[in-house]
């Protein structure tokens, strides 16, 4: 029982119940909430070349532009130009979309084998199975940059403290 100024009486019936349910299964927030979050937040990576996540990507080199261009990928973005990645980040579902869920944990990771690559930068020597006179270094262009921003933290944060709280997700 609790009691405000004397006169007051609230019986929160259930409330704590449905508190501690809802603190120990954060599945749904995860589903539906932060999940999204997560998915516009790579379209926002994607949209500005890496400045969302906090580390802007560099600019295409000439060579990598008249490539694009040459196979009718030059209005591609960076990191765009067939959309396996693009899809892999920011659609639900697919086939390199890897999603799990429990009731306290929430893992979103990609399957495209390149990934990694551009995650970190990678070093190439060949180009369509041509050798080049030098390596060349592909700079690091960050999806998902380490430590995440404090706002998409912080959206998270307030999307699991209304779901623990109201139930609303």
């Amino acid at each position: 029982m609790i009691r405000l100024i004397g006169t007051v009486l609230l019986r929160p019936r259930g409330f704590f119940e449905n508190l501690r349910v809802r603190i120990r299964n954060l599945k749904p927030v995860y589903q539906a909430g932060i999940d999204k979050s997560v998915r516009n937040f790579f379209v926002r990576q994607f949209a500005t070349r890496g400045r969302a996540g906090g580390t802007p990507w560099e600019p295409l080199a000439a060579s990598t532009l008249a490539i694009k261009r040459k196979f009718g990928k030059g209005s591609a973005g960076i990191l765009r130009r067939g959309g396996r990645l693009w899809n892999s980040l920011t659609k639900p579902f697919g086939p390199d979309v890897r999603l799990r869920i429990t009731r306290g944990t929430y893992e979103r990771w990609t399957q495209v084998p390149y990934a990694d690559q551009h995650q970190k930068g990678y070093t190439i020597s060949t180009v369509f199975g041509k050798r080049l006179r030098a390596p060349k270094r592909v700079p690091a262009r960050p999806l998902a940059p380490d430590p995440l921003p404090a706002a998409l933290l912080g959206t998270w944060g307030s999307l699991a403290a209304t779901y623990v709280d109201s139930g609303a997700v």
